[in-house]
């Protein structure tokens, strides 16, 4: 016969008195219930009632459950008492039920104590609990057993605590066993705090903050831990915390295929090519190279941006290393415009090859003669243009070059007159400026008649591109924005910089379309000032489009609106009209805004922010590939000392200056005994062996009086 566990709550047992109460009152007995017989008064309940009556020890106590340990676990702080099941006032008085006290995780409370009974989910929890209390209370406990069915706990003062599963069926960890009361006094420090229980304690705070300064997490996990934790643990916990919230270098290796394959889902018209190399005998795939040109970039550069691309490359800070390379186009405003990027092992002819072969495809590119490149003359980009893009016009950055040429030839004076015959717009103008620089220094001006004039001098750009940039700043700029990315993981990286683009490509559009203009905000600066400055000058017209214009100094340009130049080329490099032609413009009463090119029009601008990036989901919803999983190549050995976070080094006119002189950081200082550079002469090689036998001793020693001076003196 099968039997059920009745228990009768105390409010229904004190509703079915007052029933029977009121029944009673009203003259109704229990004989007039037609639902029980009399064949059931001396049934087998009450037999079984009897005997289980007869067969139980009422004297008997529950062990860890007395009266006072239930009063000091009632109070205890984090503790959530759970009983089996309630009783009626008669069945209590028999039998005590024991209740389950669950662990809430407030063992950082002053008031918390490890009680006998208290119970966990798991023996990781408990560990946990240890942690938090050894921490912020100070007690110096330690593990002298550590299993993963068992754990005690002992103290210096001689406490001791004994855990374990409450059964073999039930995981359920519980306190089973305290022995003693701690009698020690706090202590300063605690083995417990390492850094990756930090680093999984603050894991949310550092996943929200990922650039959360060492020196402030210091001051607040001091704080709260309440001990002392150097800044170096700080570095640990952040690069633990960053294993936990991305993973490994070889975790997101292997996860590469799938986040191809969802960014091909989101974004169908990206492009995204892997080049691995096959290992069989491990059946993977070892990484080389990795491209990606998103399709909403790539159709608004097409549809909205001159054509003219900066390369560069930015070495990368992981354990893996690598370049990152970079093509970056100009939008409307003047603004960089990201048009695809790359991921390979060494920067080389090779991989400058693969990189702009792609980006080639990509970008439809099929007359080069009309595109304009310009690069820092990276390691093998130059026989990479060469060869595959050989009638693009190739710009070389002038700073960079600058800094070859400082190398040699250092002053202000040198400096001004490069940079001047760099910025001349015209041939005749150049030749002024290099003439006044081989009056100055002869070998200088050999140096930089050894580079061709078309690669750095705007007086022999084309005009095909609309733009007279000297500097590959564009490159540089985008290599900033990313600066945060460069030392995480390959999936991490991809990502910020994914998110930085998507970002960017709706703000970008929707502050523009917030201005009212025909124009862009920054083109329409350029116009403004050169509508102040246009007036002085005299204008002779031949009564179409043609201008002659005379300066006050006996210069002379003439300027043919009909065709959109000026003698000055200032109009022909940048599209934008120059002085001359505003002057020119206004006599006609024009508006100037008119003679601007369609490349700086509101209109195009958002033509090129008109596509977007669609977001794609999380790691757990990626489709998984059935490709062999990808690793990376043989990781290098971490440098010494915290990972550099300036982008470049600085020039010497932007140095900081100390209050009462000039900082020597940054400066090169020569020999003064041999010339050279990269030393003084207190250790100069070849002064080192002269110096021993020529220099003079310094040390002051009493001049010896003769002895017949001296005698004759006494």
């Amino acid at each position: 016969m099968e039997w059920e566990n009745i228990f009768i709550e105390e409010n229904d047992l004190q509703e079915i008195n007052s029933t029977s109460d009121s029944n009673s009152s009203t003259g109704i007995s229990d004989e007039s219930d037609s639902s029980f017989s009399d064949d059931l008064v001396e049934s087998d309940f009450e037999v079984d009632d009897v005997l289980f009556d007869e067969n139980i020890d009422e004297d008997i106590e529950l062990v860890g459950y007395k009266d006072e340990q239930k009063t000091s676990l009632s109070s205890n702080v984090g503790i959530q008492v759970k009983e089996y099941g309630s009783q009626s006032s008669s069945t209590s008085e028999k039998c005590k039920v024991p209740q389950i006290q669950v662990y809430q995780g407030n063992a950082n409370a002053p008031e918390f104590e490890f009680e006998v009974g208290l119970c966990f989910n798991s023996a990781c929890d408990f560990r946990e609990a240890v942690r938090l209390y050894a921490t912020t209370q100070g007690k110096p406990v330690k593990f002298t057993k550590n299993c993963s069915n068992k754990i005690q706990l002992t103290c210096e003062c001689g406490w001791i605590l004994f855990a374990s599963f409450i059964s073999k069926c039930e995981r359920t960890f519980q306190v089973k066993t305290i022995k003693g009361q701690h009698t020690c006094c706090r202590v300063s420090t605690s083995k417990h705090c390492k850094s990756k229980y930090l680093a999984q304690k603050y894991e949310q705070h550092i996943r929200s903050n990922p650039e959360w300064p060492a020196n402030s997490m210091q001051e607040i996990l001091q704080m709260e831990n309440k001990t002392p934790l150097s800044i170096w643990k700080m570095y640990r916990v952040k690069q633990h915390a960053s294993k936990l919230i991305s993973g490994t270098e070889t975790e997101q290796y292997a996860k590469l295929w799938d986040y191809c394959e969802e960014i091909h889902r989101t974004n169908p018209d990206t492009t995204i090519k892997i080049k691995c190399k096959h290992d069989v005998s491990s059946q993977t795939c070892i990484f080389k190279k990795l491209y990606i040109c998103w399709g909403a970039l790539k159709k608004g550069f097409m549809s909205g941006c001159r054509p003219i691309i900066g390369l560069d490359g930015t070495h990368l800070k992981t354990t893996t290393g690598g370049v990152l390379l970079c093509a970056v186009g100009i939008d409307g405003n003047n603004n960089m415009f990201p048009i695809a990027y790359a991921f390979v092992l060494k920067e080389n002819t090779k991989s400058w090859k693969w990189f702009v072969s792609l980006l080639i495809e990509d970008l439809c590119i099929e007359n080069s003669h009309m595109w304009t490149l310009i690069s820092d003359k990276q390691k093998g980009l130059i026989n990479a243009i060469e060869e595959l893009l050989p009638n693009a016009e190739h710009r070389f950055c002038l700073r960079h070059m600058y800094n070859n040429f400082k190398q040699k030839f250092r002053g202000l004076q040198l400096k001004d007159l490069l940079w001047r015959a760099a910025s001349a717009t015209r041939i005749v103008d150049f030749n002024f400026e290099m003439e006044k620089l081989k009056a100055c220094n002869k070998n200088a001006y050999d140096w930089v008649k050894e580079r061709h004039e078309r690669h750095w001098a705007k007086s022999h750009f084309s005009t095909w591109s609309k733009c007279d940039m000297l500097l590959n700043n564009y490159c540089e700029a985008f290599n900033k924005v990313i600066l945060r990315a460069r030392d995480k993981p390959i999936i991490t990286m991809l990502e910020i910089i994914r998110v930085i683009i998507m970002k960017r490509l709706h703000t970008q559009r929707d502050k523009i379309g917030k201005f009212n203009g025909e124009v862009c905000p920054t083109i329409q600066k350029i116009l403004e000032n050169n509508k102040k400055n246009a007036h002085g000058y005299i204008l002779g017209w031949n009564g179409h489009d043609k201008f002659e214009v005379n300066g006050y100094a006996g210069d002379k340009w003439t300027v043919n609106l009909g065709s959109y130049n000026c003698s000055c080329r200032r109009w022909d490099l940048t599209g934008i009209p120059c002085v001359h032609a505003t002057a020119c413009i206004f006599y006609r009463r024009e508006q100037v805004e008119d003679y601007v090119q369609h490349w700086y029009k509101k209109n195009i601008f958002m033509r090129a922010y008109e596509h977007l990036l669609n977001p794609i989901n999380s790691q757990k919803e990626w489709p998984i590939t059935s490709l062999n999983p990808i690793v990376p190549w043989n990781t290098t050995q971490r440098k010494p000392g915290r990972p550099s976070q300036h982008a470049r080094r600085l020039e010497e006119d932007e140095l900081e200056t100390k209050k009462y002189g000039i900082k020597r950081h940054g400066l090169k200082y020569s020999c003064s005994h041999c010339g050279l550079r990269g030393h003084n002469k207190r250790n100069c090689p070849d002064a080192s062996k002269t110096m021993k036998t020529t220099m003079p001793s310094t040390s002051k020693k009493r001049a010896k009086i003769p002895v017949s001076i001296y005698n004759n003196f006494w």
